[in-house]
């Protein structure tokens, strides 16, 4: 009796508030090209391709409706260290322990382990890693910009032991062509990078309630004529158990900012929180202005 009296009040507050409080979001698996493609060829560019570098067929997919706030993002593609058909969760039932979790028993890329050693905490070795590379043509010299989402299982209780990660390398996979960084001006990966923008409160995917997500918007420096690459890698960090997840909205061309890569928060506060109450209207405004260096971005201040 108590337990369906629980299940009423539950269903009470969740007509209350809405809508909002089971997610949209619809994750379709897929490793086809021309499918992951479409997903991310958003406007100025042409002749998009997409090919899978490493991974499990499991890993891919696209994503339409994440629309709940507080972070929504663009449909786009998704690509997760265990299974992207677990991704997606009613934020009023999370996922009892352990949460999603697949290990593949799959390795490393070069570039993700060369990459991750020294810049990852406490990394030892990669599991599972995914990598896909897009392509793109420019037909006149523009920079690129996507919205990204990054969650984790991980999180809070193994944000230091397995810190898992996920990298984008533009035109090139040498340290100095990593470009994705959370908003401290960190390679992405749990722990640090979501003391910089956690939401624990997300309303699209498995990573709510006592999890994590950060929302990201990338922006790179001016890029030439012609055609680019830029390939995604996500893995799990010392171990394959416990996954975490990227959701990358389409690549459009945009103005660059200053010399770039540049990082801005994506996620708004929500219409009740106490940011709107007070009137805050700054969050998302503060860039991070980076220059590339032999090891990467240097940070400036916007």
């Amino acid at each position: 009796m108590k337990t369906v009296s629980l299940q009423i009040l539950v269903a009470m507050v969740a007509g209350f508030i809405g809508s909002s409080a089971v997610a949209s979001i619809v994750v379709t698996q897929t490793t086809d090209g021309p499918t992951l493609a479409s997903a991310l060829a958003g406007t100025g560019l042409s002749s998009v391709t997409a090919t899978v570098n490493a991974g499990n067929s499991a890993q891919f997919g696209t994503y339409t409706g994440f629309n709940q706030g507080p972070l929504t993002l663009p449909n786009g593609i998704v690509m997760s260290t265990g299974e992207v058909v677990q991704t997606p969760e009613s934020y009023a039932e999370p996922l009892s322990y352990p949460q999603i979790s697949t290990d593949f028993g799959d390795g490393s890329t070069a570039e993700y382990t060369a990459y991750a050693t020294g810049r990852v905490t406490n990394f030892g070795s990669a599991h599972d890693v995914a990598s896909l590379t897009i392509q793109f043509d420019l037909a006149a010299s523009s920079a690129v910009t996507f919205n990204w989402a990054f969650g984790s299982v991980e999180y809070p209780n193994f944000t230091s032991e397995f810190t898992d990660a996920v990298f984008a390398f533009l035109d090139g996979t040498n340290a100095s062509n990593q470009i994705l960084y959370d908003a401290s001006n960190n390679p992405v990966q749990v722990g640090n990078s979501f003391a910089s923008a956690l939401i624990t409160d997300d309303q699209n995917t498995a990573f709510a309630g006592t999890h994590g997500i950060i929302g990201l918007t990338t922006t790179t420096g001016l890029l030439a004529p012609g055609i680019h690459t830029l390939t995604f890698e996500i893995g799990d960090t010392n171990d394959g158990a416990l996954d975490s997840a990227i959701f990358v909205g389409p690549i459009s061309t945009t103005n660059a900012i200053g010399t770039g890569p540049v990082t801005v928060a994506t996620n708004a506060p929500d219409a009740c929180s106490t940011a709107c109450l007070l009137g805050v209207s700054l969050l998302g405004l503060v860039a991070i202005k980076r220059k590339m260096g032999a090891n990467g971005p240097v940070a400036n201040l916007a």
